[in-house]
């Protein structure tokens, strides 16, 4: 009679395993793998609206560096558009194909070998080279107006990520506080790191760890003392592998 009640456990524990393991597996193919590795955790619609935003902000610096006439604001909104749409199909696809797979523990890479093409045409930016807002761009302004407008989108990222690197240098106070002269003359040794100009907009809000990785120690260590640069030693090594992007 023990061993009958023994085995009717054994076969109840195995059971509610078993039942664990294809729950899991459920909400493991359940998971939005699209979203997640090329959306940045958004839907489509997020995402469109966002790229509206983006071109439209675009449209409007070419438009007061240029006096770009109506009509060709309009193309580049057909463009852009364009572009939009073409990008929601390859999402579609995208999800086609993921789905087709039904993803489990076993074959994760294979999801990531579907999904990434799309999340690096998402990182690099959906209207630089090879976009039709790109084409039609360039055919409607000329040499020097193209100039212009390059050179205002450099201005635009260059104060963007000195206000970034501010915020982020006061995150790495919260580990180790820094005094006025010292954080003065650690936020003069990051402006001074050039920023890779294809970095892409996903990482732009750690700009200020991706130039601490290329700060000498040595620079370091004459305004900071024992603690304070053990602490920002630890933020390079953490960062360190993004230090090929400044290769790219």
């Amino acid at each position: 009679m023990m061993w009958i009640e023994i085995r009717i456990q054994l076969l109840t524990i195995l059971m509610l395993a078993a039942c664990h393991v294809a729950t899991a597996n459920a909400q493991f193919r359940q998971n939005d793998w699209v979203s997640m590795w090329a959306l940045n955790g958004q839907n489509e619609q997020q995402v469109a609206k966002q790229l509206r935003s983006e071109y439209q902000m675009r449209i409007r610096i070419i438009d007061r560096i240029c006096e770009l006439e109506q009509e060709k604001q309009n193309k580049l909104k057909l463009a852009a558009e364009a572009d939009i749409t073409r990008f929601l199909r390859d999402v579609a696809r995208t999800r086609r194909e993921v789905d087709a797979l039904e993803i489990d523990n076993n074959n994760v890479q294979e999801a990531w070998q579907v999904v990434s093409p799309l999340a690096t045409r998402v990182q690099t930016g959906m209207f630089g080279d090879g976009s039709l807002f790109q084409k039609v761009f360039r055919s409607l302004l000329d040499d020097s107006q193209q100039q212009l407008y390059e050179a205002q989108l450099q201005r635009d990222r260059q104060r963007r990520w000195g206000a970034i690197t501010r915020t982020n240098v006061a995150d790495m106070e919260k580990a180790t506080p820094l005094l006025g002269h010292q954080r003065e003359k650690l936020l003069k040794l990051l402006d001074a790191v050039k920023v890779p100009e294809k970095l892409n907009k996903h990482m732009d809000g750690y700009v200020g760890y991706l130039r601490l990785i290329k700060v000498d120690e040595q620079d370091l260590a004459e305004f900071l003392d024992e603690h304070q640069l053990a602490v920002l030693r630890q933020y390079q090594e953490r960062y360190q592998g993004w230090a090929r992007l400044f290769d790219q």
